[in-house]
């Protein structure tokens, strides 16, 4: 396993990171597993991506009331 933010990636070596994603938290590879001392930056970091993708959601949602 990769060591990558806040977790690691089960992706082989070989085709790290060409095969990534944007981000590795919509990553079907990444398994969140911080240091103890980096944990409550770990949450926060992926209530930063679930905020980003409430708003996505609420932006596409506004597009398709108007449609």
């Amino acid at each position: 396993m990769l060591k990558v933010d806040y977790g690691y990636c089960k992706e082989k070596k070989e085709i790290f990171p060409s095969s990534c994603v944007e981000d590795c938290r919509v990553c079907s590879n990444y398994i969140f597993k911080p240091d103890i001392d980096n944990y409550e930056q770990g949450i926060e970091w992926l209530q930063d991506y679930s905020s980003v993708l409430n708003q996505r959601i609420n932006e596409v949602h506004l597009v398709m009331k108007e449609q």
